[in-house]
């Protein structure tokens, strides 16, 4: 696969505010670096283009575990070179401060693993890292809030061939997911972020709240 490690800039604006919801994560780029308060449920659907023809479609869930953690997962069709693929993947985020701490800005590793299996490939991904994020409450009372986040991503791939035995490689990759989350003071949060690393990628979604809570 071919590499491309290109410059991002992350803005950053305005006053702060508390904490709000995040979104899963082993494919695509956390909205923040918050956890998802207690009792809470959040889900929604994302769509993702890149390198080698990448086409992605993709669902996720995230809930609250404890005061410090809380889990996603998530299911995808993508099409990249040609190849026809689904997807599933699941992580865990830890929170260094809990939501009631008095700081102007939210710090989280995370981890998990996610496959995705074709006609020509099978892929595992393995992610650790971290993030931040700091939300900013604009004038017409809606939410800004830029993310970044480091991560090393193993990755074990199977080349499946025809003609010839199967090939396996296994890599470690330093990836950068940084973008924007859009908070709506009534509706969805919206979201758009730049995967880069291994490969580029672009992704734009939405998170809703079947449950929420405060």
């Amino acid at each position: 696969m071919k590499r491309h490690v290109v410059a991002s800039l992350v803005p950053l604006a305005l006053l702060l505010l508390q904490p709000r919801t995040a979104a899963a994560q082993v494919f695509y780029q956390y909205p923040d670096g918050a956890i998802i308060r207690a009792g809470g449920f959040v889900a929604g659907p994302y769509l993702t283009i890149g390198d080698n023809d990448l086409f992605r479609a993709g669902g996720f869930g995230r809930m609250n575990a404890t005061k410090y953690f809380d889990v996603g997962f998530e299911l995808l069709l993508d099409s990249a070179d040609g190849d026809e693929r689904f997807g599933a993947g699941g992580d865990l985020k830890f929170t260094f401060f809990p939501e009631e701490a008095s700081i102007p800005f939210d710090l989280s590793m995370t981890t998990g693993i996610g496959a995705i299996s074709g006609d020509a490939i099978d892929v595992v991904q393995i992610p650790l890292g971290g993030i931040i994020s700091s939300p900013f409450q604009l004038d017409n009372g809606n939410i800004l809030v830029p993310y970044l986040g480091v991560y090393m991503l193993y990755v074990d791939t199977d080349f499946k061939q025809d003609s010839a035995p199967d090939m396996s490689d296994s890599d470690l990759d330093v990836e950068m997911r940084a973008g924007l989350r859009y908070s709506l003071s009534s509706g969805p949060d919206l979201f758009v972020g730049f995967h880069l690393g291994r490969d580029t990628t672009v992704t734009i979604g939405a998170s809703f709240w079947p449950k929420r809570s405060g």
